[in-house]
């Protein structure tokens, strides 16, 4: 009987892992961007009944550089969020897995490297100082390498600390665009940046009264050329509770004064997690304007409408 109960309960176990491990109910969906028709100027939920569904939350994603990879972050109120992968093979998406990087430790707020060969995340897995143990999110690195996951590696002293630090953006030159919290600086969050120097990050910058005020800013999405800067702001002024805001680089590599990208993208709830595909062609965000946290697509086209017009001939 008790060896009759054990093998119920690994069973049980089993087929839970599994359910977690694989999203079964995956529909057969071909073509890139999962057949979807391109949105235009005005911002849309991606791949509704596919990716984004009314009764789960999506979290941050990204597409690899000839878009037959998407990773994804979905969570219910059964589990607190996987981060999943689906690939473009022969012409249909595979069912989503569960990513090997993904742990039981809140991964997520993860971006791609221009090149698509790393992953930069967000995650509260344990790390030490001094012999104790810190549970604070910090920022991880997991490359991808012949077409396999390699282990999460913690980014070092000066851009990780005792404090959280978060969604993490790299630029082609390697700078790495970041925000943290209690550091120092203007506001609650502020957003940082280190530069890439003889193949390591030695020193972190706040990138100032330009960026960061008394509240919170987070969420920094860098070009890979540098020459715009996507985040979101708490501050005074905007449409709800984070907008996203966008700022452009001048000839002199300083910045324009950050604009609020309107109500077209902000809404009176949160919007955030913005990040441009690695071919350039849309710009992805998410939004919770319809009550539960969605993945939403425009072209990136839209992002020229912000530049100020003396930046244009650049």
């Amino acid at each position: 009987m008790k060896k009759a109960l054990l093998l119920t309960v690994l069973i049980f176990i089993a087929l839970i892992s599994f359910s977690q491990s694989t999203i079964e109910d995956f529909p057969t969906v071909k073509g890139r961007y999962f057949g979807q028709k391109a949105p235009a100027s005005v911002p849309e939920i991606f791949a509704p009944k596919i990716i984004s569904f009314d009764d789960k939350s999506s979290g941050c994603s990204a597409f690899n550089a000839n878009g037959t990879m998407f990773v994804f972050k979905r969570a219910n109120s059964a589990e607190p969020g996987i981060i999943y992968i689906t690939e473009l093979k022969k012409g249909s998406w595979t069912k989503p897995y569960k990513a090997p990087f993904d742990s039981e430790y809140q991964d997520g707020d993860f971006t791609l490297s221009p090149d698509g060969k790393k992953l930069f995340m967000s995650s509260r897995r344990p790390t030490q100082k001094n012999g104790e143990a810190l549970t604070e999110s910090n920022i991880w690195v997991v490359d991808y390498n012949k077409g396999r996951w390699g282990e999460p590696v913690l980014l070092n002293s000066p851009v990780n600390s005792d404090k959280h630090e978060s969604y993490a953006s790299v630029a082609s030159n390697g700078n790495l665009y970041f925000f943290a919290r209690d550091r120092g600086g203007y506001g609650q969050s502020d957003m940082f940046v280190s530069k890439m120097q003889d193949g390591a990050y030695n020193s972190i910058i706040n990138m100032g009264s330009t960026f960061n005020t008394s509240a919170h800013e987070w969420d920094p999405f860098i070009a890979s050329d540098e020459s715009y800067l996507i985040f979101c702001s708490t501050k005074e002024g905007g449409y709800g509770r984070d907008d996203l805001y966008i700022s452009f680089r001048k000839k002199d590599y300083s910045w324009t004064e950050p604009v609020n990208m309107g109500e077209c993208f902000n809404s009176a709830e949160s919007e955030n997690r913005p990040y441009v595909t690695l071919d350039e062609r849309f710009l992805f965000f998410t939004s919770i304007k319809t009550g539960k946290r969605h993945i939403y697509w425009v072209k990136a086209e839209v992002l020229e409408d912000f530049k100020p017009d003396y930046l244009k001939e650049y």
